[in-house]
């Protein structure tokens, strides 16, 4: 009879860690996706992205920020980011550009523009709440050029951002990226 009693106390409490798991995973996933968690989550990339990132590959972006002032001071035009974020590259931005933001979480646009308010060198002529395998609200080939730094390992599926990214650009323009293995930058 008390091997029963133990069986009985054993299977209560495994159904009873069970269903605490069950509610604390369900818990959990309603309170990530909930708006103030992104927002939290933003502005704590924000932090990251000024004390740590940023300064470990400033080197880098200096020079692919370079390459793309010269290339906009040949061919005139709009510079599109792609996975703008909260302006992590607005220090590398080059000066008097008119950029085009392309940002698909709404909760990044409000830090954006409060970033933005930092750096009058940068006219932003619009923030466009879309993917970039979705930039209908721009027009073929009046984009001198595009940039992306730090969301091509966010994306599914790339061939309809890259395909995108060629609709967009003059076709006497660049796209500019980091490979995806963080080694080298492209043009």
């Amino acid at each position: 009879m008390e091997q029963i009693y133990a069986f009985l106390i054993i299977f209560i409490f495994c159904v009873v860690l069970w269903l605490l798991k069950y509610f604390f995973l369900r818990a959990l996933d309603y309170i990530i996706s909930t708006e103030t968690h992104q927002k939290w989550f933003y502005e704590n990339e924000q932090i990251w992205n000024e004390s740590i990132y940023n300064p470990s590959v400033a080197k880098h972006k200096r020079e692919l920020f370079a390459s793309i002032s010269d290339h906009l001071n040949q061919v005139k035009g709009d510079l599109v980011e792609l996975g703008a974020g909260c302006g992590e590259n607005f220090e590398f931005i080059p000066k008097e550009c008119s950029l085009i933001a392309i940002e698909p979480n709404s909760n990044a646009e409000t830090l954006f523009k409060k970033k933005l308010k930092h750096f009058p060198h940068i006219h932003l002529k619009k923030f466009i709440k879309t993917r970039g395998e979705s930039m209908a609200e721009l027009r073929g080939q009046t984009v001198s050029a595009v940039v992306c730094t730090n969301c091509l390992c966010s994306i599914r599926n790339i061939q309809p951002v890259l395909a995108e990214i060629k609709r967009v650009l003059k076709p006497v323009s660049k796209y500019f990226t980091r490979k995806l293995n963080g080694q080298a930058w492209l043009a």
